[in-house]
């Protein structure tokens, strides 16, 4: 800003204060305006960042006044900015988006709109879905907040990725009893029927612990973190070593063992059918197919048993 001064094409969006006569509430540009402050040995911004160096009056002078856009109310910049940090080109974080919906969509409710997370997706660049997660993962976390007084602040700033990502599994989302719905009124009546201690549980999984990293940190882990909490050795065994591998591995063995039982089941059924079809080259080439495959798999079963032992 010193080097180049205040980029005209990038004005500061502002509406008329309704507590200080002629003054303005910055919405849009906040952290230009920051940079306006500490430049200027603003008292508001005593203890906010450091210069490098310390500017010349020439350059001081030029930033004095910057371009604003005086719109006159919140309600008029809101689509704009929801569009601009959402679907446009500079993004919010996922947290500070689900904050923007959270407000629209509740908008949108109370002003009567008939499907809200469509049309709050319209005004953002998003799809229902997106914006219904988005909406979701928040509500949860202010409800555990507000009601279990359960700590989410290190997720909302560090891992709401990740939290976001959950909201997409069925297991997890079963495991803390949440009903997802598609409605807001469905969202919010399936927030009180929230299971306090699995979803602190689940949570605390997500946070840094005193002798611990998270044990989710990535969202890629979701899909196996909740076939392991619906699984209880898999569930007890990361409580006892808090080792994410080895509780993945507990559930990935059990998962191994009844998809073998299921492929037998289905055997059963093919050779009652089988009994009663014709024969043909066709059919008798899969039977030796699926004849060398169990053979196969047999063999690599002894093989495990002979090297655990």
């Amino acid at each position: 800003m010193l080097d180049y001064g205040f980029f005209p094409h990038e004005p500061l969006i502002v509406i008329p204060s309704e507590t200080h006569a002629g003054k303005y509430v910055v919405l849009e540009g906040n952290r230009r305006l920051v940079a306006l402050k500490v430049l200027h040995n603003d008292p508001d911004a005593d203890g906010v960042g450091h210069l490098d160096r310390e500017p010349i009056a020439a350059e001081l002078k030029r930033l004095d006044e910057v371009p604003c856009i005086v719109e006159s109310s919140r309600a008029d910049v809101r689509a704009f900015l929801g569009f601009r940090h959402i679907g446009g080109q500079l993004k919010w974080s996922a947290e500070a988006k689900a904050r923007y919906i959270i407000t629209e969509v509740k908008a949108a409710v109370e002003r009567g709109v008939e499907e809200p997370f469509l049309a709050v997706g319209r005004i953002v660049g998003s799809n229902t879905q997106g914006v219904r997660t988005s909406y979701t993962a928040l509500r949860i976390l202010q409800y555990a907040t507000d009601e279990f007084g359960i700590e989410t602040q290190y997720i909302h700033h560090h891992r709401f990725g990740v939290w976001y990502r959950i909201m997409n599994s069925a297991d997890i989302m079963s495991y803390i009893g949440f009903d997802r719905g598609r409605e807001v009124q469905e969202i919010e009546y399936s927030l009180i029927r929230l299971k306090k201690e699995q979803l602190n549980e689940v949570l605390n999984d997500l946070q840094p612990q005193e002798s611990r990293k998270p044990l989710i940190s990535d969202s890629r882990q979701t899909t196996t973190y909740g076939r392991i909490l619906l699984n209880d050795n898999a569930r007890a065994a990361l409580r006892k070593y808090g080792d994410f591998g080895i509780a993945a591995k507990v559930v990935n063995e059990a998962s191994i063992q009844n998809r073998l039982r299921d492929l037998v089941d289905q055997c059963t059924v093919v050779f009652s059918e089988i009994e009663r079809a014709s024969w043909s080259e066709t059919l008798e080439s899969w039977a030796g197919e699926l004849l060398i495959k169990a053979k196969s798999i047999k063999s690599v079963v002894i093989a495990k048993r002979q090297t655990d032992d």
